[in-house]
């Protein structure tokens, strides 16, 4: 029971310290937004600790905060993100001469680079002598107040005191000199339906340094709205955008009734978006005003807002840069995708604003809805024509579409060779459809204002016709050279055998023959002083005198063998046509010689061993076989070769267990090079000793990779005299 009562209890509590913090969250949610206001800065005491720098170079001075940088849309932040109705208001100097510094108010998602926020900006600026207000949400939408007529042209290094105020979707900035009272200002006033409700404070310069003193926020009120738009020139109200039907709320109401939306005169301002001007009629005369930066200069002057882009076409446009963003007015023309505006009053508004490319690519392009547009695109270059005006002239592949573009002076320019057939490229300029430069031969056209314009993203690939067609002629002519010197190779090493052979065979004569031949003599002389009478020792003299002989002979045979000189030429079967000769040089033996077969270089290995063998057939047939013909056969074959002695001899009978050491030098010799012999003999019809011999395969160029790979990982080499059994 009582462990019951204790969880009752400790439930009844958690409930209570629920409802508490539920409670205190709704309030603190509550009085969230005014949290931290009013608020005034710290910089006449060297402090700036609650403020975050993004891009600029800001120093604390003894007048207040200076950025030094004339960077592109610098700012300096501080508060909540939660503040809502507030404003802010500071004196504001210009640093240098061409550019604009001011005040944000509710601004938040922000990063370093030109208009990389969302929220609100009023500023002075000395180019046009202007107070601007306007939204950036990562792009810049802006209206503009002549302050001519009230402080006179903008100047630099000196105080004007600005306040921008936020009031549900209103937004009210105040410019005037410090010295003057609130009724002097002049104000600006828009009405955004889609407003940001709640954001921080900053300090902004954008193309000139600038200085800040006396910041100040604090909550604003109806009345102070009420003010300051009874301050707003002409009394009229800008939209900066239309009712959004996923946002339909309205700007609330002001005191008294007398500010709502019903009652203030609200006007869009006199430009036209030019994306509108598409359903331009042909039979209106209108004038027409728009706002836009210019995109391209040449061959045709292109302007581009927001929403769409037209060409400009009249003799005020000579004297247009890139990125000048300009209001013109003159009579539309309109085309099929877009229209032209002839014969236009331009006025510059800023110079140098940059324009971000819309990427798409070539199949969006080529429906026509980015007419006039300046666009990001990649494709495949085809071909590059050098035209007469000194213009380069790309046909360019993206898929299925193909599509043209034209670099205004790229002809000679740097980085014009690098535009190679097959590279990936990618290149900004105005799309434009019109038959003027697609001659109805593409679906676009780009026009690149330079060759600055276009990026290399990729090479060709390596793999075109011609390189393909370099390719094989570079590797027949390796593989060519690779046999050229293989074959040199082989020579010297053959001559290399041959040169050891011819020393080895001078070194036998000069010592091992020499000293047969000297023995024989003291032999000889030894005999000649014995007596008659001692018959046993003429016996043995005569014997030794007949080994020393034997030897001197097979001394003078080995020398022989070494240096076959036909050998040496490669022709076998000259070579043992001419042992045999020599072996029956005086008698009246015949020897015959057949070759069958292509006649072909051997590797020195099988023409050696077989010219062993040969020789061996060819001596044991002069000497034992007592023969009157000898015939010798070499036959060709593509992949062995044979060589046939037949003698016509006394022949010897197998079976009789006699095994000579010829025949069997001749079977291991044979086998060295794994080949088969076989003698065939009986007594009374001669001896055919047959020895057949494989030949390696030739060494194509196919095999030129595997003989590279083998010596890269050390292995040995291809060897065309090698064989496996």
């Amino acid at each position: 029971m009582n462990g019951y009562r204790n969880r009752a209890a400790l439930s009844l509590l958690v409930c209570i310290l629920l409802t508490i913090t539920v409670v205190l969250f709704v309030r603190l949610q509550r009085h969230s937004n005014e949290h931290g206001l009013p608020y005034s800065d710290s910089f006449a005491l060297g402090q700036a600790d609650e403020w975050t720098p993004l891009g600029g170079t800001w120093e604390i001075t003894a007048d207040g905060i200076r950025n030094a940088s004339d960077d592109r849309g610098a700012k300096f932040l501080t508060g909540s993100r939660d503040w809502e109705d507030y404003f802010i208001e500071a004196d504001v100097m210009l640093m240098g001469t061409f550019g604009d510094a001011g005040l944000m108010i509710r601004t938040s998602n922000e990063e370093e680079g030109v208009d990389a926020y969302d929220g609100y900006y009023a500023g002075i600026r000395s180019h046009g002598d202007a107070l601007i207000l306007g939204r950036a949400d990562f792009r810049w939408t802006a209206e503009y107040q002549d302050l001519t007529h009230t402080l006179g042209e903008i100047r630099s290094r000196t105080w004007y005191h600005l306040k921008l105020l936020a009031y549900g979707c209103y937004v009210v900035a105040e410019a005037r000199l410090p010295e003057q009272s609130d009724a002097d200002a002049t104000a600006l006033a828009v009405v955004d339906h889609n407003c940001i409700r709640s954001g921080r404070v900053g300090l902004r310069s954008y193309f000139s340094g600038g200085a800040w003193r006396n910041v100040h926020v604090r909550k604003a009120d109806k009345e102070e709205l009420a003010a300051m738009l009874g301050r707003t020139y002409s009394h009229k109200l800008s939209a900066l955008s239309a009712p959004n039907a996923d946002n339909p709320h309205r700007p609330e109401d002001v005191s008294s009734g007398q500010h709502d939306e019903d009652s203030i005169a609200t006007t869009h301002s006199s430009a036209q978006r030019i994306g509108d001007l598409r359903l331009a009629s042909s039979s209106q005369q209108i004038p027409v005003t728009i706002r836009g930066i210019v995109t391209l200069t040449s061959p045709s002057v292109f302007v581009q807002d927001s929403s769409g882009g037209i060409a400009l076409s009249g003799p005020s446009t000579d004297l247009l840069n890139m990125g000048d963003e300009v209001e013109a007015s003159g009579q539309i023309e309109p085309g099929e995708f877009s229209s032209t505006l002839k014969n236009p009053t331009i006025r510059v508004l800023w110079a140098r604003t940059p324009q971000p490319a819309l990427s798409i690519t070539a199949t969006q392009a080529a429906t026509g809805a980015f007419d006039a547009t300046y666009i990001e695109i990649e494709a495949y270059l085809s071909r590059k024509v050098d035209r007469s005006d000194g213009s380069v002239l790309l046909s360019l592949v993206s898929g299925s579409e193909a599509f043209e573009a034209i670099i205004d002076h790229a002809h000679g320019a740097k980085g014009f060779n690098e535009l190679k057939a097959g590279s990936l490229l990618r290149l900004r300029g105005v799309c434009v459809v019109s038959p003027a430069y697609t001659n109805n031969l593409v679906p676009f056209v780009v026009l690149a204002p330079s060759l600055a314009a276009v990026r290399v993203v990729a090479g060709p690939p390596w793999w075109s016709t011609d390189h393909i067609v370099v390719l094989g002629i570079t590797l027949v002519l390796i593989g060519l050279g690779l046999n050229l010197l293989y074959g040199r190779a082989i020579r010297w090493r053959l001559r290399a055998v041959f040169d050891e052979r011819e020393r080895l065979a001078q070194e036998m004569h000069d010592t091992l023959a020499q000293g047969f031949a000297g023995v024989g003599f003291q032999l000889e002389a030894i005999r000649s002083v014995v007596p008659e009478k001692s018959t046993g020792i003429h016996e043995q003299l005569d014997f030794a005198t007949s080994l020393v002989r034997h030897s001197h002979e097979e001394a003078r045979r080995s020398i022989t063998a070494l240096r076959p000189e036909a050998l040496e030429e490669g022709n076998l079967a000259a070579a043992l046509e001419a042992c045999a000769k020599r072996l029956v040089e005086g008698s009246k033996v015949d020897i015959h010689s057949l070759c069958v077969g292509e006649m072909r270089s051997l590797p020195l290995r099988i023409t050696d061993t077989l010219f062993r063998i040969g020789q061996e057939a060819l001596a044991n047939a002069v000497s034992h076989a007592a023969a009157n013909t000898i015939s010798i056969s070499l036959k060709y074959e593509e992949t062995s070769i044979e060589l046939s002695i037949v003698d016509d001899g006394h022949g010897f009978c197998p079976t009789d267990g006699l095994r000579g050491f010829g025949i069997e030098g001749m079977r291991n010799r044979a086998d060295s090079i794994s080949g088969t012999i076989t003698v065939d003999s009986d007594r009374g019809r001669g001896t055919v000793v047959a020895v057949r011999a494989p030949l390696p395969r030739k060494l194509t160029l196919l095999d030129w990779p595997r003989v590279i790979f083998n010596l890269m990982r050390g292995r040995k080499p291809y060897d065309p005299n090698s064989f496996g059994r």
